[in-house]
C-alpha cells in the first residue's frame, strides 16, 4: 500500500486510530472510552497529504483526549505527532469543556503544528511525483464523521471491522 495516495493514507490513519482507541469501550454498556476523528482537517501547504484531529475522552475513566498529526515520511511509513491534555473534572465532555476549556491549550498546539515545516527527500519527492502522475491532488478529505466505535482492526492493521469482544483472545 502506497501511503503517499490520500485515500491509502486515510484508511491507514483510521485503522491505526481504531487499533489504538476503538476498541476500548465499557464493559458494562459498549459505550467507546473515547470518540474520533473530531475535528478533521487536512493539512494543505504540506509536500504530502496530512491531517489533524482530535480523539476525545467520552467519559473521564477511559484514556485521555489527543490532537493528533499524520503525514507519511515514505511510501510505507507515516509518522504520527500525538499531543495530549486531561481535563481532571468529571461530566460528560461537553460539561467538562464548559468547567476547564480545552481551547488555549489546543491553540497552543495549533500553533506548534503550524510551525512545523516537512521537506522531502530527493527519493521521496520522486515518490511523491510519480503519485501525482495518477492522482494530481494529493490533498486528503476535508472532513472526515467520527467512526462508530466499539469496532476492531482486521488483521491487516488497516481494514475497520465490527466489534467483537472475542475476536482477538490473545491480547485480552
Amino acid at each position: 500500500m502506497n501511503f503517499l495516495h490520500p485515500r491509502a493514507f486515510e484508511s491507514a490513519v483510521l485503522g491505526y486510530i481504531t487499533a489504538e482507541s476503538g476498541h476500548v469501550a465499557d464493559e458494562s454498556n459498549g459505550t467507546p472510552f473515547q470518540r474520533g476523528p473530531l475535528n478533521w482537517r487536512s493539512i494543505e501547504d504540506m509536500s504530502v497529504p496530512a491531517v489533524v484531529f482530535d480523539v476525545r475522552q467520552t467519559s473521564y475513566h477511559g484514556g485521555g483526549n489527543y490532537r493528533l498529526l499524520f503525514f507519511p515520511i515514505s511510501a510505507e511509513r507515516i509518522v504520527v505527532f500525538s499531543f495530549s491534555y486531561t481535563q481532571y473534572c468529571t461530566g460528560p465532555l461537553e460539561e467538562r469543556d464548559s468547567k476547564i476549556s480545552p481551547k488555549p491549550l489546543l491553540e497552543l498546539i495549533d500553533n506548534v503544528i503550524a510551525s512545523m515545516h516537512f521537506t522531502p527527500s530527493a527519493e521521496l519527492q520522486q515518490a511523491i511525483d510519480e503519485v501525482k502522475q495518477q492522482c494530481p491532488d494529493l490533498s486528503v478529505s476535508p472532513e472526515c464523521q467520527p467512526l462508530k466505535w466499539p469496532a476492531h482492526v482486521d488483521k491487516d492493521g488497516i481494514t475497520i471491522v465490527e466489534y467483537d469482544g472475542n475476536r482477538y483472545p490473545e491480547y485480552s
